[in-house]
């Protein structure tokens, strides 16, 4: 609770405020802010300079800080000045006085609409910070003002109930993190057990977290770990903003990593075993081809951490040249980087055209195939290109491919046999 500014000079105690005469101490001018043009006075320094005067040099200071920084703001800045000339006085909410912190987290938890419409107001009006910015005995002060200024301002114009749930977490960091019905998360570490009890609350989950609830409650909680916790659910929510099955198993994934990746009626945690598992034969790849388009299993290597850097893997991914196939060869080989890879064969080295006929173009088509296992792909090249050869296929795509290579008589010496 706050307590009332000592008087330091008694003598001058009479010497009411110009712009009020009627009041004579600091307490009485907060009481009459609203009788006249106090946001003008206080910035234009008159407040100032009669509390220095006539009351209290350190008080002056403090509301010289008013001065320079709520000049965006006047309104929270002559709330903040309220409060700092007569910390006694209550935040008003509705019909509450709330009078500390305790006061004002039991109206938090109460969640009713019409308060919380008014603690909204407060908070983004600044109001809230400049009460509790003069509440004496104020553990870790700044810090605490601070949180509640980032609140206001990152959340101001998203969603009023999560920032106040965000405030009530920072309050108490304690508080759970509801998902349905008398099931609450405790700490993050729990999410298996909760679901294991309760398997409908996994839509929740998925809810809590793309609404950002989940987010704020880490924030406030700042269990271990917490700032990497942070980033990686701020990425699930841009990378599966619409696969909540899967951005639920992401999370699942990413507080117990231990957790087997299941695969054709097996599982396992090891991803070179999995990429044997998927590599076993077609059906397999093909199981395996569903699950790496759908996400799946970038989502178990990135959020389990066996994969630290994901950068090669989204490389591989996001490529808008290489066709689904090639990708999960990619990956197989990131997985496994002892797995044989595909070998390229042709059934002949050297191609005879002949002599070539000075008036027409002669073609000769050759197979292009794959000797070892997996999906072959890559690139063909020539190695002159105004020589008189061409190719119709630039890509290998395939464990069979055409490639049509024409040969015509331009810029080769007459009679020649290429």
């Amino acid at each position: 609770d706050g307590s009332a500014w000592g008087q330091q000079q008694p003598a001058s105690r009479d010497v009411g405020y110009p712009g009020y005469p009627q009041a004579e101490t600091p307490q009485q001018l907060a009481s009459a802010l609203e009788q006249f043009d106090a946001a003008k006075q206080l910035f234009r320094g008159d407040i100032r300079r009669w509390l220095f005067d006539h009351h209290d040099p350190a008080l002056a200071e403090r509301v010289e800080q008013i001065e320079e920084n709520y000049t965006q703001d006047p309104q929270a800045g002559l709330q903040k000045l309220r409060f700092l000339l007569d910390p006694t006085l209550p935040l008003r909410v509705g019909q509450h006085q709330v009078r500390g912190l305790a006061d004002l987290l039991q109206l938090l938890t109460a969640n009713e609409p019409a308060i919380n419409a008014e603690l909204s107001r407060l908070l983004f009006s600044g109001s809230l910070s400049a009460w509790m910015d003069t509440l004496s005995g104020l553990k870790d002060r700044q810090t605490l003002l601070d949180k509640v200024a980032t609140i206001s301002e990152k959340l101001r114009y998203k969603n009023a109930d999560l920032a106040l749930f965000a405030l009530r977490c920072t309050l108490d960091p304690r508080q759970p993190l509801p998902l349905i019905r008398d099931i609450n998360l405790q700490h993050p570490g729990e999410i298996e057990t909760v679901l294991r009890r309760a398997p409908q609350a996994k839509k929740a989950l998925a809810e809590r977290v793309m609404e950002g609830y989940f987010e704020q409650w880490l924030r406030a909680a700042q269990f271990p770990g917490w700032e990497e916790d942070v980033s990686f659910i701020r990425s699930c929510r841009i990378v599966y903003a619409h696969q909540h099955a899967l951005l639920t198993r992401a999370v699942r994934w990413r507080f117990q990593p231990e957790q087997a990746f299941p695969f054709g009626g097996q599982s396992t945690s090891d991803p070179r075993e999995l990429a044997m598992m998927i590599d076993r034969d077609e059906r397999s790849r093909q199981q395996g081809l569903k699950l790496l388009v759908g996400g799946w299993i970038r989502a178990w290597l990135v959020a389990t951490g066996r994969l630290t850097n994901p950068d090669a893997l989204d490389q591989v991914l996001w490529s808008s040249q290489s066709s689904q196939e090639s990708k999960l060869e990619s990956v197989l080989q990131l997985m496994a980087p002892d797995l044989p890879k595909p070998q390229l064969a042709v059934k002949f080295s050297t191609i005879n055209f002949g002599s070539l006929d000075p008036e027409q173009a002669r073609s000769k088509t050759i197979v292009v195939r794959n000797s070892g296992r997996g999906h072959l792909s890559g690139d063909l090249r020539l190695h002159d290109y105004d020589r008189g050869f061409s190719i119709d296929n630039n890509d290998i795509d395939g464990n069979d491919t055409l490639i049509r290579v024409t040969a015509t008589s331009l810029g080769m010496p007459e009679d020649s046999r290429q």
